[in-house]
């Protein structure tokens, strides 16, 4: 496993027009990059073919020109044999020749959280990729003369000359399910590669996007067994072991559920690791930290360092003010106030790389989200009759949208309900649906694999939306602004494909083994096969605990006028409601006796339009 790049930014441009070769000089790209002690080595320019890099680290001499390759991340082989950072410069040039050699194929067969740009002379062709889950990201900017991309959305928000507009739809997706609209951000014309995807370009033509990768595997192993538990263990301990190789200390988030409890026991068991358990705690009052005490049981039980963190709304306020509200892009998570408490003690402590166990039940169907949908699919199906040599999905997917959206998954995360939008926003916007692009996605998953079983299409709805977009958007440029790398195991390509394929009953189960449409009859079956590995080193206290889900409390901290007051006064001073998206009858909720919240108060729509509406002001139309 090596680190790739003496710049964490990967920036290009490719030419679309005559006048956009002229604009490839190093002056005007140092102005977009920003980079002040960047001097003219760092930059790679063919203006014959109209094309510009910034810091290749990997360059191949032919008769007719260069071949060269830039790439961002921590990278490995597909076969798993980690690679000493001093050997990163034959590796990158090791990847540059796989890359010409076997095009699209030597980048699916790649590992880690990566980008890349790689300029092939020979076929004049020009790849720029994201990796299979999408931990790093590549946005793009066409503009008349030239098409962008970065790894950063910044410098493509502030271009020299280039104003920024608000993406309608995409602020309805935000606030619809916590993401952006696909391929898009809120930023009118700047879009954003998607996981697993490539964009191809040469001379004289449009770029083409295309997938190289896919969860959806036609040998999945479908079905539960000791084989398939086997394998999935030996890739979690692999992928775990790898980034415990690092040559720095390292940490793991351990909130004592079965994942984390499973990392912490797999990666204290390896010989030469320096690792230190983290856990968040919360004011007393609240009534919360149920985490902290089976955390520490476990810690103590392993005899691992534990630091419980704890986070009360003052400090959580100034990291909303100072960190999450400044980046890039909105967030619609609420634990990114812990991640980023979390990562400053461990950096404090010279901690380098942290484990999380994040992704497992996106990966396994561990949410009540899956199985809802999934029983409203099993109901679907009841009810009509089927035509001949149709299954019931691709029937489903014929159906008007009153009958298509309740059976088919749009995602996890609902901050606007599609009731609430109805009730809450103006038109257009409530009249907007989502459904088509359902509809479009999941007719490709069944391109890619006819047979698939619909928990396994939602499984990679998730690798294709919420994952990349949300919880890697999210939390990822925290991990990079507090300069410490997360490793998720969970997510590693190689654990994904084992676990996409598997059918209802190795993810839910009653204690006879059947599958029930009720939850309460499932529970703890949920994540079955997973758990067949995890009880292999969890106690069985940890495996038989309530599902609980691990988050900041932001409801109860909005209960106090010292963390809800500037919020609110933020909110209601945004132009955002001008915009007519959203009612101001919302801000309603608002008003409440201080220190007392309304029983149903819409905690998820506060959050969403908080970020929103931060981002806004600052790249749309700042408040006077």
């Amino acid at each position: 496993m090596i680190s790739l790049g003496a710049s964490d930014l990967l920036f290009g441009a490719l030419a679309r027009t005559s006048r956009g070769r002229e604009q490839l000089t190093q002056q005007t790209l140092q102005t977009w990059t920003s980079h002040e002690r960047a001097d003219s080595s760092d930059w790679w320019i063919n203006r014959d073919a109209g094309v510009a890099l910034f810091r290749p680290q990997a360059r191949l001499d032919h008769p007719q020109g260069q071949s060269v390759l830039s790439i961002r991340g921590l990278i490995r082989p597909r076969d798993g044999k980690p690679s000493a950072p001093s050997q990163a410069d034959n590796h990158s040039s090791k990847i540059l020749s796989e890359i010409l050699e076997r095009d699209a194929l030597a980048i699916r067969d790649l590992r880690g959280q990566w980008v890349l740009a790689c300029w092939d002379d020979n076929r004049r062709r020009l790849l720029v990729a994201r990796d299979h889950l999408g931990q790093r990201v590549i946005f793009t900017r066409t503009d008349p003369d030239l098409f962008i991309f970065c790894s950063e959305l910044s410098p493509l928000l502030r271009l020299r000359g280039k104003s920024v507009e608000l993406d309608e739809e995409t602020a309805f997706w935000y606030l619809s399910f916590g993401t952006p609209a696909p391929g898009r951000t809120l930023a009118r014309g700047v879009g954003r590669l998607p996981a697993a995807h490539l964009i191809s370009w040469s001379p004289g033509n449009a770029p083409l996007e295309q997938r190289y990768w896919s969860p959806l595997k036609p040998d999945s192993p479908p079905t539960d067994s000791p084989e398939l538990h086997d394998a999935i263990q030996q890739a979690l301990d692999r992928s775990i072991a790898e980034y415990c190789s690092l040559q720095t200390p390292q940490g793991v988030f351990l909130s004592g559920g079965t994942d984390s409890t499973y990392l912490v026991t797999t990666a204290s068991s390896l010989s030469g690791v320096e690792l230190t358990a983290f856990t968040s705690a919360f004011e007393d009052e609240l009534g919360i930290n149920d985490d902290v005490g089976y955390a520490s049981e476990v810690a103590a039980g392993l005899d691992v360092p534990h630091r419980v963190v704890p986070l009360h709304a003052g400090e959580a306020l100034r990291i909303l003010e100072e960190e999450v509200l400044l980046a890039d892009e909105p967030c619609a998570t609420f634990a990114s106030l812990t991640h980023f408490k979390l990562l400053a003690t461990a950096k404090e402590l010279g901690v380098g790389w942290m484990l999380s166990g994040l992704g497992a039940d996106e990966i396994f169907a561990g949410y009540d989200n899956f199985h809802y949908h999934y029983a409203r699919y099993v109901e679907f199906c009841a009810q009509h009759q089927l035509p001949p040599g149709m299954d019931g999905f691709d029937f489903l997917l014929l159906q008007d949208d009153s009958v298509m959206s309740p059976a088919l998954y749009g995602g996890i995360t609902r901050l606007f309900s599609d009731h609430v939008i109805r009730d809450k926003f103006l038109e257009p916007y409530r009249s907007w649906k989502y459904t088509p692009y359902l509809q479009a996605f999941y007719r490709e998953c069944r391109r890619i694999k006819p047979e698939a079983n619909p928990i396994e299409m939602m499984v990679g709805h998730e690798c294709q939306n919420r994952i990349p977009e949300m919880l890697f958007g999210n939390f990822e440029p925290i991990s990079r602004r507090a300069g410490i790398g997360v490793h998720y195991p969970c997510l590693d390509p190689d654990v994904v494909e084992l676990a996409a394929g598997l059918d209802v009953l190795a993810r839910y189960r009653t204690p006879a083994g059947d599958w029930s449409p009720r939850i309460d009859e499932l529970v703890p079956g949920f994540k079955h096969t997973l758990m067949r590995v995890y009880e292999r080193k969890v106690p069985e206290k940890i495996l038989r605990r309530q599902i609980k889900t691990f988050t900041a409390p932001f409801r109860e901290w909005f209960a106090k006028p010292e963390f809800a007051a500037p919020i609110i006064a933020h909110v209601r001073a945004s132009r955002f409601w001008e915009r007519g998206m959203v009612k101001r009858e919302w801000l309603d909720w608002l008003d409440f006796p201080t220190g007392q919240l309304k029983a149903n108060f819409p905690f998820f729509q506060t959050w969403g339009l908080i970020t929103l509406t931060a981002w806004y002001d600052r790249f749309i139309d700042p408040p006077a």
